[in-house]
């Protein structure tokens, strides 16, 4: 696991835990937890 790169747009880099580098791009690791809130903030 790797920290967010910092191109990497602020709204995702809020809801992921970090990176894993795959062959020919990024695989970014959520924070489920966090998506949730989101969502739930979404809908208020």
């Amino acid at each position: 696991l790797q920290p967010n790169p910092v191109h990497l747009d602020p709204r995702w880099a809020s809801l992921s835990h970090g990176v894993h580098q795959l062959n020919a791009t990024l695989l970014v690791i959520l924070n489920v937890d966090q998506v949730l809130q989101f969502d739930i903030q979404q809908a208020a």
